[in-house]
């Protein structure tokens, strides 16, 4: 659910309850020693949901385990995001490809640093083995990695016109805000 956004999660400890936002208890007692909350990434903040319905994400190599709730937020909360992307767009669009590709490629290298405790979370959530987890995160980074050296090859193309004394060109640039559910 919460694969690498692992800074925005709250503990609970076993056979413990917590009620969420909006008056709903959400009691646990399994084999695990924590689960994880997820919260909404809402105009730069970590936010709880208001929704008081979860969905849980257990561990497919042991079933008693929960590995996270997620909130089934509102279309609301989800019309909030969307308002607080598109309003960081016009800045994040004018912000030079290499500036923006030295984000990318600080993503990979926290990613590089924490491969381990990724490959342990991604392993707990997907019930592959700790090697083919290792694999996936190095191959994440690796696309950080490429994506990053890309923002550096930005172009476009002169291509000729049928107009005498004129020229057609391309240029690249970021297009707008887009959702994307993942598993």
């Amino acid at each position: 659910p919460c694969r690498i956004n692992i800074v925005i999660f709250q503990r609970l400890r076993k056979a413990t309850s917590r009620p969420m936002p909006g008056g709903e208890e959400i009691s646990m007692a399994t084999a695990m020693t924590a689960t994880q909350i997820c919260r909404n990434f809402i105009n730069g903040k970590w936010v709880e949901s208001k929704a008081t319905r979860t969905s849980e994400r257990r561990n497919p190599a042991n079933l008693d385990e929960v590995v996270g709730l997620v909130p089934l937020s509102s279309r609301e909360e989800t019309r909030e995001a969307i308002a607080a992307a598109k309003a960081a767009f016009a800045a994040w669009r004018d912000t030079p490809a290499p500036v923006r590709g030295r984000v990318i490629a600080k993503a990979a290298i926290i990613m590089e640093q924490r491969k381990d405790e990724l490959a342990r979370i991604l392993t707990r959530e997907e019930g592959k083995t700790l090697k083919d987890s290792l694999g996936e995160v190095m191959k994440s980074v690796n696309i950080l990695e490429f994506m990053a050296g890309e923002s550096r090859r930005i172009g476009g193309e002169t291509v000729p016109s049928e107009l005498p004394k004129n020229f057609a060109y391309t240029v690249k640039q970021p297009l707008g805000v887009v959702a994307a559910i993942t598993p």
